[in-house]
């Protein structure tokens, strides 16, 4: 039977990854690349040599991408924690807000951000540097691990792979690769 002492020394708090793109000129580059690909693929004469080509380019942009993104993981405060953030960057009395925007989304970052760790005053610097949209992304990230329940994931993707392994190890030997899950974000 399960103690209340079990459930107490297993407990962690939820955290939370973000995959964050750092190169937005990569993003733009990729975007007129796979513009001029889609271009070249519908043009009614195919140009083989130029539709490789503009695929390699798409690939290695997405590599490129990929290697610059950041994963930032979050976790949630200690009990109390949220709140005394909330306390310690009041509402401006000429503003209608829950909290002081200005000071509370660094602090709440910073505070929730492990790793990689961050000062407020890096992470003022760093929502500096980024999209507005971005800093929206980092403020969500902080403020759900510390505010929204937690629902068991499921991996639908996984779930696939899972039962092609089980369908393939029932039968002949057959050569074919695992599934693509049809569910985005899974």
């Amino acid at each position: 039977m399960t103690t209340a002492r079990d459930l107490i020394d297993s407990a962690r708090r939820r955290e939370r990854v973000l995959a964050l793109p750092l190169r937005g000129d990569l993003i733009a580059d990729h975007e007129l690349a796979d513009a001029e690909l889609e271009r070249l693929t519908k043009a009614p004469t195919k140009d083989e040599a130029a539709i490789l080509a503009a695929t390699d380019l798409v690939a290695d942009l997405e590599a490129q991408i990929a290697a610059s993104t950041a994963t930032l993981r979050f976790r949630a405060l200690p009990r109390g924690g949220f709140q005394t953030l909330v306390a310690a960057h009041p509402a401006r009395t000429d503003r209608e807000e829950t909290w002081n925007w200005d000071t509370f989304v660094p602090a709440l970052i910073a505070a929730s951000l492990v790793d990689p760790e961050m000062t407020e005053a890096e992470v003022v610097e760093f929502l500096d540097v980024i999209a507005e949209g971005q800093r929206d992304e980092l403020f969500d990230a902080a403020y759900e691990v510390n505010q929204a329940g937690t629902r068991i994931p499921f991996s639908e993707r996984a779930s696939a792979v899972i039962r092609w392994r089980e369908q393939k190890s029932a039968q002949p030997a057959s050569g074919e690769s695992p599934p693509a899950s049809s569910a985005a974000g899974s």
